[in-house]
């Protein structure tokens, strides 16, 4: 079994995800080099902002293990970051935000990159630095 870095590979672009948000790689490239920290929140949905109108289909089986976490109380965090002294962007955890939406969610648990004092922050995590993912192949 080998780990690869998952900033190493290469992600042929379709345009049939949701659209492609330079900022949001420019913030997670900082984050991962430890040039930008993050931080776990909690945050009131009104405060978030999608980059765009896209609305993904939701397989079953993304769906059931989305349940499945939140039965178990780990609820999966969105990474937004902010564009205002009070608004976050989503770019890319469409998905889950959707879904948070269809249960009815009214706080969403989240990973900022990068600080805020926001008003719709409910709770809010000391700075960490983001750890970069590794995939296991086989």
């Amino acid at each position: 079994m080998d780990l690869v870095e998952t900033s190493k590979l290469i992600i042929d672009w379709d345009g049939k995800t949701s659209p492609r948000d330079d900022e949001l790689i420019r913030r997670l490239r900082c984050a991962y080099n430890g040039l930008l920290f993050c931080w776990i929140a909690e945050i009131k949905k009104e405060a978030i902002v999608p980059f765009s109108d896209y609305k993904p289909d939701i397989p079953d089986s993304f769906r059931n293990y989305f349940e499945s976490h939140i039965r178990k109380g780990e609820l999966l965090p969105l990474y937004l970051y902010p564009i205002s002294e009070q608004k976050f962007r989503l770019s890319d955890d469409y998905v889950s935000f959707n879904l948070y939406l269809q249960k009815g969610f009214d706080k969403l648990p989240a990973i900022i990159l990068g600080d805020s004092e926001s008003k719709y922050i409910i709770k809010k995590s000391g700075p960490y630095q983001l750890l970069l993912p590794y995939l296991k192949v086989e």
